[in-house]
């Protein structure tokens, strides 16, 4: 939440408990720290949720409308994906053997499919939805043979045990 949204839910629920409310902390503002991350495209100012939750869950910036694959891919171009996907941190997780995923939200939502699939266009949840004889599996495809596809992708290897990407850790 941005500091705006905080700042008048902290004040909300001091006054829903009869304070004037600036006083009060919120749950999450009594941890011993935090942060504040810079959510936007490569693209434009205006942030979209594909290319925002992709910063998020793989740790580098994209452009909108594109899934987990780096600033090289143009948005609806299958062709410009093979060797510009980006590790998720779930596909960490994964290789790292730990239990993944569980979401509330509809599973093709943008949010979610971050985690799993990578396509330069974030409405291309079935087959029906982009070019034919695609490069790319479409969102839905790329769920259900999450992780069993991932040896014909064109990842890097290195480090990829330990966390490290592309010279960084995520």
């Amino acid at each position: 939440m941005g500091v705006s949204t905080v700042t008048a839910a902290r004040i909300f629920e001091g006054q829903q408990r009869g304070e004037p409310g600036e006083e009060n902390f919120l749950f999450d503002e009594t941890f011993p720290y935090s942060a504040f991350s810079k959510t936007y495209n490569t693209n434009q100012q205006t942030s979209d949720s594909a290319g925002t939750m992709t910063a998020k869950i793989t740790g580098v910036k994209a452009k909108a409308g594109v899934i987990s694959v780096n600033d090289s891919v143009s948005r609806g171009d299958a062709d410009s994906i093979p060797g510009n996907e980006v590790f998720t941190l779930l596909e960490k997780a994964e290789i790292a053997g730990k239990s993944t995923y569980v979401s509330t939200n509809r599973i093709l939502n943008v949010t979610p499919v971050a985690c799993y699939s990578h396509v330069p266009e974030r409405n291309w949840e079935s087959d029906g939805q982009f070019p034919e004889g695609s490069v790319v599996k479409d969102i839905a495809a790329q769920l259900i043979d999450f992780p069993a596809d991932w040896e014909g992708r064109d990842f890097p290897s290195d480090g990829l045990r330990d966390g490290a990407q592309c010279g960084r850790s995520v």
